[in-house]
């Protein structure tokens, strides 16, 4: 791995050829998460306890790893992004008939970012430690 190779924000590897593709995959799961907020409705079997709760916080654990690969951003900005995404989608829905807004649902979108951050920093310290 080159000098080059790093992005130089963050100094970590991200290969260009996967940034496209990370970027994509942003698009899609923004579209997947904005149709099963506003198709609640049909889609109930998602808000069962605790499987919404898990629902929060890998969708944010994915997207916290998408931005983060795709976008290049310092990882405590990726974690506030995607809490204050989380958050926002919280507030959407008290504008959005049969969805319930919720702290706890808050809560496990900022547990999935921070998992996320960890898992980075993990992986980002092996990486210096082997070089």
């Amino acid at each position: 791995m080159d000098a080059s190779s790093k992005n130089q924000r963050t100094g970590e590897y991200v290969p260009p050829r996967l940034q496209k593709p990370f970027r994509l995959a942003i698009v899609v799961v923004a579209a997947m998460t904005a149709y099963a907020a506003l198709a609640s409705p049909y889609l109930r079997f998602l808000s069962v306890p605790p499987m919404d709760k898990a629902l929060h916080v890998s969708a944010s654990f994915v997207l916290a790893l998408l931005l983060r690969w795709s976008l290049g951003l310092p990882l405590v900005i990726v974690m506030l992004l995607t809490a204050a995404i989380g958050g926002g989608v919280e507030l959407l829905q008290f504008v959005i008939p049969h969805r319930n807004p919720g702290l706890d649902d808050f809560l496990a979108d900022v547990a999935g970012a921070v998992i996320a951050g960890v898992l980075l920093s993990l992986i980002r310290i092996r990486r210096q430690t082997r070089t």
